[in-house]
């Protein structure tokens, strides 16, 4: 289910009312399987996932979010953006209200945030994740920016003090290299490429000729392809064509690959 939110307090009230779980012990025929814990979604009353033992603790997400609130409200008390609850995983896109940057290829702007991702239903236990995001008005691209600022937080469910220094860190990331994030995406709007520089830059991760030639049919000009021309194509299925989130996420990782790297590094 996906919540629309405006402002910090719209948001913090979303997420007191997320699902909420406990970790229990697995037995099998009144056997206790000592290796291994079951953690239990005590909202819905079901069984998210069964995991290691070592991975047992396990912060519930309004728990896990609210640092990040805590934190934002210091830098950005404006913000918007969606909330999308899957019970034992929870998906947050925030923009904020006052970080923008230049679109290079129109008038528009790209406005930035995070994305952030509290999980405990896989098998390799509950964990969070927070990246740089960002949302383009020209064609309302989502667009994660995390490994191309080093604006990442990422941990296994552990003590929620580290989480709430990191996430004071991981803001702070956000806006202060917006400008190194600016004259990134400034350069691939610089770099030219004809169509066979274009789709060589495709066929290193896309094996499909079918897919390949969906992305550059997408290409906003046929006569003016930039590195940010092809990067665009990539986001643009990410956010509109991808099968599920962890298709996303892999389309979207593949678009900062692009983004980061000049054509001189690549051929």
């Amino acid at each position: 289910m996906n919540q629309v939110f405006s402002e910090v307090e719209g948001l913090r009230n979303l997420i007191g009312g997320l699902d909420t779980a406990e970790v229990r012990d697995v037995e099998v025929s009144n056997q206790q399987m000592q290796p291994y814990i079951a953690i239990w979604n005590t909202s819905k009353d079901n069984l998210e996932t069964i995991t290691e033992r070592k991975n047992s603790t396990l912060i519930q997400h309004q728990e896990a979010f609210n640092p990040f609130l805590d934190a934002i409200s210091q830098k950005s008390p404006k913000i918007s953006g969606t909330l999308k609850n899957h019970g034992g995983e929870v998906i947050i896109e925030v923009l904020f209200g006052n970080l923008f940057i230049k679109d290079p290829d129109g008038e528009g702007n790209i406005q930035l945030g995070a994305r952030l991702v509290n999980s405990y239903n896989t098998r390799s236990g509950p964990h969070f994740r927070g990246e740089a995001f960002g949302f383009r008005s020209m064609c309302s691209n989502g667009m994660i920016f995390g490994k191309v600022l080093a604006a990442v937080v990422t941990s296994k469910h552990t003590k929620i003090s580290e989480l709430q220094k990191q996430m004071m860190e991981f803001v702070g990331q956000i806006f202060d290299k917006s400008i190194e994030l600016q004259e990134l995406i400034k350069k691939a709007g610089e770099e030219r490429l004809d169509e066979y520089e274009a789709e060589a830059i495709l066929e290193k991760d896309f094996r499909s000729n079918k897919l390949r030639k969906k992305l550059q049919d997408s290409f906003e000009s046929k006569d003016n392809i930039t590195r940010y021309t092809v990067y665009n194509a990539i986001t643009s299925y990410a956010t509109f064509g991808a099968k599920n989130e962890s298709h996303r996420v892999r389309l979207q990782q593949i678009a900062q690959k692009v983004l980061k790297n000049p054509k001189s590094n690549e051929m």
